[in-house]
């Protein structure tokens, strides 16, 4: 901005530049017929030669005014370009802000689900741990009490094996009587 500022300030001056060329050319268009009438003698002969190294010089200055001011008028474009470019890599920028922060709260809701499913397959597996050791309790317990049934089975063979030996006679039962 303070560069804008500066190039238009430069362009008034070559503005004020080049109307002083102009009068000064003006002026020595004055001079000039004066300068010629004075030509004859001695003293007309530098006048004439100062009027002609006057309207040299004011050319030079209206040439090299008008040169600054083409360049200053190119550079206000550059400048005014350059701010365009500016005003649209700023805008590029913003949009790419906008982008990342989506970005951002999309990946944050990823994490916060990951991090919910993962304590739900925590929960799962403790779940599986417990009923894994409730089946391993009852595969132990079925285990005795298969181990326990056939042994009461085994006995219960000798028993009978015993109990066959004996010889019992048949005879009517008596109940005692209290009385």
């Amino acid at each position: 901005m303070i560069f804008l500022l500066v190039l238009v300030l430069g362009l008034t001056s070559v503005s004020v530049v080049n109307l002083t060329a102009g009068q000064a050319l003006t002026y020595a268009d004055k001079i000039v017929p004066a300068v010629e009438a004075a030509r004859a003698g001695n003293a007309g002969k530098g006048f004439a030669v100062v009027a002609d190294e006057v309207r040299r010089l004011a050319a030079g200055t209206a040439e090299a005014s008008q040169n600054t001011a083409t360049l200053i008028s190119e550079s206000l474009r550059s400048v005014q370009n350059g701010k365009q470019i500016a005003d649209d890599t700023a805008a590029s920028l913003e949009r790419v802000n906008a982008i990342i922060q989506t970005l951002s709260q999309q990946a944050r809701k990823v994490s916060q689900t990951s991090i919910a499913q993962d304590a739900a397959i925590q929960q799962t597996t403790l779940g599986v741990d417990q009923i894994s050791a409730v089946v391993q309790n009852n595969s132990a317990t079925a285990e005795e009490s298969a181990a326990a049934s056939q042994e009461l089975s085994s006995q219960a063979h000798v028993l009978q094996d015993l109990t066959n030996r004996f010889a019992i006679e048949e005879r009517p039962l008596r109940y005692l009587n209290a009385d």
